[in-house]
Protein backbone atom coordinates (compact mmCIF):
# COMPACT_ATOMS: atom_id res chain seq x y z
CA UNK A 1 0.00 0.00 0.00
CA UNK A 2 1.47 3.38 -0.56
CA UNK A 3 1.14 5.93 1.90
CA UNK A 4 3.37 8.85 0.88
CA UNK A 5 3.06 12.00 -0.67
CA UNK A 6 3.48 10.54 -4.01
CA UNK A 7 -0.01 9.93 -4.36
CA UNK A 8 -0.09 14.11 -4.14
CA UNK A 9 2.14 14.91 -6.51
CA UNK A 10 1.19 16.77 -9.66
CA UNK A 11 -0.45 15.63 -12.47
CA UNK A 12 -0.52 17.35 -15.87
CA UNK A 13 -3.75 17.62 -17.49
CA UNK A 14 -2.74 17.29 -20.79
CA UNK A 15 -1.31 14.36 -22.70
CA UNK A 16 1.97 12.81 -21.06
CA UNK A 17 3.76 12.53 -23.95
CA UNK A 18 2.55 16.03 -25.71
CA UNK A 19 3.88 17.34 -22.22
CA UNK A 20 7.00 15.37 -22.58
CA UNK A 21 7.38 17.03 -26.19
CA UNK A 22 6.86 20.20 -25.02
CA UNK A 23 8.77 19.70 -22.42
CA UNK A 24 11.64 19.15 -24.88
CA UNK A 25 11.13 21.65 -27.40
CA UNK A 26 11.25 24.48 -24.48
CA UNK A 27 13.95 23.16 -23.19
CA UNK A 28 16.42 23.05 -26.61
CA UNK A 29 14.41 26.89 -27.84
CA UNK A 30 16.07 28.13 -24.35
CA UNK A 31 19.46 26.38 -24.47
CA UNK A 32 19.70 27.84 -27.89
CA UNK A 33 18.60 31.55 -26.71
CA UNK A 34 20.81 31.01 -24.32
CA UNK A 35 24.07 30.42 -26.13
CA UNK A 36 23.26 33.23 -28.57
CA UNK A 37 22.48 36.01 -25.60
CA UNK A 38 25.57 34.21 -23.78
CA UNK A 39 28.03 34.98 -26.50
CA UNK A 40 26.67 37.92 -27.23
CA UNK A 41 26.77 39.21 -23.29
CA UNK A 42 30.41 37.96 -23.46
CA UNK A 43 31.60 39.66 -26.96
CA UNK A 44 29.83 43.09 -25.67
CA UNK A 45 32.11 43.19 -22.94
CA UNK A 46 35.34 41.37 -23.02
CA UNK A 47 35.49 40.21 -26.12
CA UNK A 48 35.54 36.55 -25.78
CA UNK A 49 32.72 33.75 -26.86
CA UNK A 50 31.80 30.78 -24.93
CA UNK A 51 33.99 28.88 -26.68
CA UNK A 52 36.83 30.44 -26.60
CA UNK A 53 36.35 30.50 -22.90
CA UNK A 54 36.67 26.42 -22.86
CA UNK A 55 40.60 27.23 -24.00
CA UNK A 56 41.67 29.24 -21.28
CA UNK A 57 44.00 27.38 -18.76
CA UNK A 58 43.15 27.33 -15.07
CA UNK A 59 47.34 29.25 -14.96
CA UNK A 60 46.18 31.90 -16.76
CA UNK A 61 45.51 35.10 -14.16
CA UNK A 62 42.22 36.88 -15.37
CA UNK A 63 41.36 40.19 -14.14
CA UNK A 64 38.36 41.23 -12.01
CA UNK A 65 36.03 42.47 -14.27
CA UNK A 66 36.47 39.60 -16.57
CA UNK A 67 36.06 37.08 -14.38
CA UNK A 68 32.78 38.77 -13.12
CA UNK A 69 31.66 39.20 -16.98
CA UNK A 70 32.10 35.33 -16.88
CA UNK A 71 30.51 34.28 -14.41
CA UNK A 72 27.78 37.09 -14.49
CA UNK A 73 27.25 35.30 -18.26
CA UNK A 74 27.08 31.89 -16.62
CA UNK A 75 24.03 33.16 -14.40
CA UNK A 76 22.46 34.23 -17.41
CA UNK A 77 22.85 30.77 -19.25
CA UNK A 78 21.71 29.32 -16.42
CA UNK A 79 18.50 31.49 -15.54
CA UNK A 80 17.75 30.98 -19.69
CA UNK A 81 18.42 27.24 -19.65
CA UNK A 82 16.54 26.17 -17.15
CA UNK A 83 13.96 28.77 -15.13
CA UNK A 84 12.36 29.92 -18.35
CA UNK A 85 11.45 27.14 -19.64
CA UNK A 86 9.96 25.96 -16.86
CA UNK A 87 8.45 29.69 -16.69
CA UNK A 88 7.19 29.09 -20.46
CA UNK A 89 5.79 25.91 -19.67
CA UNK A 90 3.33 26.71 -16.87
CA UNK A 91 2.20 30.13 -18.97
CA UNK A 92 1.47 28.93 -22.34
CA UNK A 93 1.39 24.92 -22.28
CA UNK A 94 0.31 23.49 -18.48
CA UNK A 95 -1.27 26.06 -16.74
CA UNK A 96 -1.40 25.17 -13.51
CA UNK A 97 -1.11 26.83 -10.08
CA UNK A 98 2.91 26.35 -9.54
CA UNK A 99 2.57 26.44 -6.04
CA UNK A 100 0.85 23.01 -6.72
CA UNK A 101 4.44 21.81 -7.13
CA UNK A 102 5.43 22.36 -3.36
CA UNK A 103 2.72 21.13 -1.11
CA UNK A 104 1.53 22.25 1.20
CA UNK A 105 3.25 19.53 4.50
CA UNK A 106 6.50 20.97 4.61
CA UNK A 107 5.86 23.99 7.95
CA UNK A 108 8.46 22.09 10.25
CA UNK A 109 11.84 22.33 11.27
CA UNK A 110 12.54 18.75 11.17
CA UNK A 111 11.88 18.26 7.51
CA UNK A 112 14.42 20.45 6.92
CA UNK A 113 16.90 19.54 9.52
CA UNK A 114 16.73 15.97 8.01
CA UNK A 115 17.24 17.40 4.47
CA UNK A 116 20.33 18.68 5.95
CA UNK A 117 21.77 15.54 7.52
CA UNK A 118 20.52 13.37 4.93
CA UNK A 119 22.47 15.51 1.83
CA UNK A 120 25.37 15.86 4.06
CA UNK A 121 25.70 12.18 4.85
CA UNK A 122 25.38 11.36 1.26
CA UNK A 123 28.13 14.19 0.38
CA UNK A 124 30.66 11.49 2.21
CA UNK A 125 29.27 8.24 1.16
CA UNK A 126 29.21 9.49 -2.69
CA UNK A 127 33.08 9.98 -2.53
CA UNK A 128 33.21 5.70 -3.33
CA UNK A 129 31.47 6.99 -6.50
CA UNK A 130 33.34 9.39 -7.64
CA UNK A 131 36.54 7.63 -7.59
CA UNK A 132 35.05 4.54 -8.93
CA UNK A 133 33.57 6.68 -11.83
CA UNK A 134 36.90 8.78 -12.49
CA UNK A 135 38.36 5.43 -12.95
CA UNK A 136 36.26 4.00 -15.58
CA UNK A 137 37.74 3.39 -19.03
CA UNK A 138 35.76 2.23 -22.40
CA UNK A 139 36.78 -1.00 -24.25
CA UNK A 140 39.40 -0.94 -26.22
CA UNK A 141 37.19 -0.50 -29.65
CA UNK A 142 36.44 3.02 -28.12
CA UNK A 143 39.77 4.25 -27.38
CA UNK A 144 39.16 7.71 -29.76
CA UNK A 145 36.30 8.28 -28.11
CA UNK A 146 37.19 8.11 -24.88
CA UNK A 147 40.54 10.37 -26.14
CA UNK A 148 37.68 13.03 -27.26
CA UNK A 149 35.59 12.66 -24.43
CA UNK A 150 38.53 13.08 -21.68
CA UNK A 151 39.98 16.39 -24.14
CA UNK A 152 36.27 17.79 -23.37
CA UNK A 153 36.55 17.01 -19.85
CA UNK A 154 39.49 18.81 -19.13
CA UNK A 155 39.20 21.60 -21.05
CA UNK A 156 35.37 22.06 -18.68
CA UNK A 157 37.62 21.10 -15.49
CA UNK A 158 39.90 24.05 -16.54
CA UNK A 159 37.62 25.93 -17.50
CA UNK A 160 35.37 25.42 -13.30
CA UNK A 161 38.93 25.69 -12.24
CA UNK A 162 39.30 29.33 -13.44
CA UNK A 163 35.92 30.36 -12.61
CA UNK A 164 36.09 29.24 -8.98
CA UNK A 165 38.95 31.15 -8.25
CA UNK A 166 38.07 33.53 -5.02
CA UNK A 167 39.94 36.16 -5.13
CA UNK A 168 37.48 38.06 -2.66
CA UNK A 169 34.84 37.29 -0.52
CA UNK A 170 31.86 39.12 -2.41
CA UNK A 171 32.57 36.98 -5.86
CA UNK A 172 32.61 34.06 -3.38
CA UNK A 173 29.43 35.36 -2.60
CA UNK A 174 28.05 35.52 -6.25
CA UNK A 175 29.55 32.58 -7.21
CA UNK A 176 27.06 30.96 -4.43
CA UNK A 177 24.20 32.44 -6.02
CA UNK A 178 25.37 31.83 -9.79
CA UNK A 179 26.35 28.15 -9.09
CA UNK A 180 24.84 26.96 -6.00
CA UNK A 181 21.08 29.10 -5.54
CA UNK A 182 20.12 29.18 -9.28
CA UNK A 183 21.29 25.85 -10.73
CA UNK A 184 18.99 24.77 -7.19
CA UNK A 185 16.07 25.96 -8.25
CA UNK A 186 16.21 25.92 -12.44
CA UNK A 187 17.77 22.33 -12.19
CA UNK A 188 15.02 20.70 -9.94
CA UNK A 189 11.75 22.72 -11.56
CA UNK A 190 12.66 21.17 -14.93
CA UNK A 191 13.95 17.94 -13.96
CA UNK A 192 11.90 16.98 -10.81
CA UNK A 193 8.96 19.14 -11.32
CA UNK A 194 8.55 19.11 -14.66
CA UNK A 195 10.02 15.61 -15.93
CA UNK A 196 9.87 13.23 -13.61
CA UNK A 197 6.25 14.27 -12.81
CA UNK A 198 5.71 13.59 -17.02
CA UNK A 199 7.19 10.54 -17.26
CA UNK A 200 5.55 9.15 -13.54
CA UNK A 201 2.54 9.82 -15.57
CA UNK A 202 3.66 7.91 -18.61
CA UNK A 203 4.83 4.66 -17.04
CA UNK A 204 2.50 5.21 -13.77
CA UNK A 205 5.34 4.00 -11.97
CA UNK A 206 7.12 6.84 -9.52
CA UNK A 207 10.52 4.72 -9.31
CA UNK A 208 11.06 4.56 -12.87
CA UNK A 209 10.53 8.12 -12.98
CA UNK A 210 12.61 9.12 -10.49
CA UNK A 211 15.62 6.85 -12.14
CA UNK A 212 14.95 7.99 -15.52
CA UNK A 213 15.24 11.52 -14.27
CA UNK A 214 17.99 11.19 -12.72
CA UNK A 215 19.85 9.44 -15.82
CA UNK A 216 18.61 12.57 -18.24
CA UNK A 217 19.91 14.75 -15.09
CA UNK A 218 22.96 13.56 -15.34
CA UNK A 219 23.37 13.18 -18.82
CA UNK A 220 23.11 17.07 -19.81
CA UNK A 221 26.04 18.08 -17.94
CA UNK A 222 27.85 15.94 -20.56
CA UNK A 223 30.03 15.05 -17.93
CA UNK A 224 31.31 10.86 -18.52
CA UNK A 225 33.89 10.77 -15.21
CA UNK A 226 31.10 12.17 -13.43
CA UNK A 227 28.03 10.40 -14.65
CA UNK A 228 27.34 7.77 -11.84
CA UNK A 229 27.85 10.19 -8.98
CA UNK A 230 25.69 12.84 -10.76
CA UNK A 231 23.36 10.38 -11.72
CA UNK A 232 22.90 8.90 -7.79
CA UNK A 233 22.35 12.31 -6.88
CA UNK A 234 19.84 13.18 -8.67
CA UNK A 235 18.29 9.74 -7.29
CA UNK A 236 18.35 11.00 -4.23
CA UNK A 237 16.43 14.37 -5.17
CA UNK A 238 13.82 12.41 -7.28
CA UNK A 239 12.94 10.26 -3.67
CA UNK A 240 12.95 13.34 -1.61
CA UNK A 241 10.65 14.90 -3.82
CA UNK A 242 8.45 11.98 -3.79
CA UNK A 243 8.25 11.18 -0.47
CA UNK A 244 7.79 14.90 0.75
CA UNK A 245 5.30 15.94 -2.41
CA UNK A 246 7.42 19.13 -2.04
CA UNK A 247 9.76 20.58 -4.24
CA UNK A 248 11.42 22.93 -1.71
CA UNK A 249 13.08 19.49 0.27
CA UNK A 250 15.05 19.07 -3.61
CA UNK A 251 15.83 22.45 -4.05
CA UNK A 252 17.42 22.47 -0.42
CA UNK A 253 19.29 19.28 -0.62
CA UNK A 254 20.68 20.33 -4.23
CA UNK A 255 21.32 23.79 -3.28
CA UNK A 256 23.62 22.25 0.01
CA UNK A 257 25.25 20.09 -2.45
CA UNK A 258 26.29 22.98 -4.84
CA UNK A 259 27.38 25.25 -1.24
CA UNK A 260 29.08 22.73 0.33
CA UNK A 261 31.20 22.27 -2.70
CA UNK A 262 31.58 25.73 -2.85
CA UNK A 263 32.18 26.72 0.61
CA UNK A 264 34.93 23.85 1.04
CA UNK A 265 36.96 24.86 -1.88
CA UNK A 266 37.11 28.70 -0.92
CA UNK A 267 38.49 27.65 2.14
CA UNK A 268 41.02 25.02 0.56
CA UNK A 269 41.87 28.20 -1.31
CA UNK A 270 42.54 30.12 1.86
CA UNK A 271 44.81 27.12 2.96
CA UNK A 272 42.17 26.74 6.42
CA UNK A 273 41.55 22.94 5.42
CA UNK A 274 43.18 20.12 3.55
CA UNK A 275 40.28 18.80 1.92
CA UNK A 276 40.67 19.09 -1.67
CA UNK A 277 36.95 19.03 -2.94
CA UNK A 278 38.31 18.60 -6.60
CA UNK A 279 40.12 15.41 -5.10
CA UNK A 280 38.63 12.65 -7.48
CA UNK A 281 39.91 9.67 -4.50
CA UNK A 282 37.40 8.39 -1.79
CA UNK A 283 37.62 8.73 1.71
CA UNK A 284 38.57 5.91 3.83
CA UNK A 285 36.49 3.23 4.01
CA UNK A 286 35.39 2.97 7.01
CA UNK A 287 34.48 6.52 6.82
CA UNK A 288 32.37 5.66 3.79
CA UNK A 289 30.43 2.85 5.34
CA UNK A 290 29.71 4.85 8.67
CA UNK A 291 27.97 7.49 6.60
CA UNK A 292 26.75 4.88 4.46
CA UNK A 293 24.58 4.03 7.29
CA UNK A 294 24.17 6.86 8.68
CA UNK A 295 22.37 8.01 5.32
CA UNK A 296 20.60 4.83 5.07
CA UNK A 297 18.96 5.39 8.73
CA UNK A 298 18.55 9.07 7.80
CA UNK A 299 16.17 8.19 4.45
CA UNK A 300 14.47 5.82 6.65
CA UNK A 301 13.10 8.05 8.95
CA UNK A 302 12.58 10.99 6.20
CA UNK A 303 10.42 8.49 4.58
CA UNK A 304 8.61 7.37 7.78
CA UNK A 305 7.94 11.21 8.90
CA UNK A 306 6.37 12.20 5.47
CA UNK A 307 4.26 9.02 5.51
CA UNK A 308 3.09 9.60 8.96
CA UNK A 309 1.80 13.57 7.86
CA UNK A 310 0.20 12.51 4.90
CA UNK A 311 -1.78 9.21 6.45
CA UNK A 312 -2.48 12.50 9.34
CA UNK A 313 -3.64 14.68 6.79
CA UNK A 314 -5.70 11.15 4.67
CA UNK A 315 -7.60 10.63 8.11
CA UNK A 316 -8.46 14.48 8.63
CA UNK A 317 -9.73 14.60 4.78
CA UNK A 318 -11.65 11.76 5.43
CA UNK A 319 -13.47 13.29 9.00
CA UNK A 320 -14.48 16.41 7.44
Amino acid sequence: MENINSKRLVAYQKNPYLSLLAWFLFIIGSMAVAVELSNLFLKSTIDLSQSELLNLSSEETLDAKTKFVILLAQGISSLITFILPAVLFFIFYNRININELFGDYVRHSKSYLLTIFILMSFFVANTFFIELNAKMTLPESFAELEKIIKTLEEQLKEFTKLLTQFDTPLYFILSVIIIAIIPAIGEELIFRGLFQNIIRQIFGNYHAAVWIAAFIFSAIHFQFYGFLPRMLLGVLFGYLYVWSGNLWIPILAHFLNNFISLTLLYIYQLNLTDIDVESEESLPIWTIIIFSILFIFLLYSFRKYFSEISNRHDRLEESI
